[in-house]
């Protein structure tokens, strides 16, 4: 076999591997950066919510709060 192409194969299986592995890690974390930014911005008062009967919290909408928030 012509080692140009078993370069190519060993480089190609190792880049799907990583890539693979690299894939299921992300979308894992990406789960934990949104409920981490989430909860920051409650925390700092850009988002209001507040907390079901499971438990939960929800967001609330501006337009529920009553307030006129105008934006200049």
């Amino acid at each position: 076999m012509d080692p140009m192409l078993q370069t190519a194969l060993v480089a190609g299986g190792i880049f799907l591997v990583s890539y693979l592995i690299g894939r299921s890690h992300g979308q894992a974390r990406q789960e934990d950066i949104i409920g981490a930014t989430i909860d920051h911005l409650i925390d700092q008062g850009y988002l209001y919510s507040e907390r079901n009967a499971e438990g939960e919290i929800e967001l609330i909408r501006i337009r529920e709060i009553g307030r006129d928030f105008n934006v200049d």
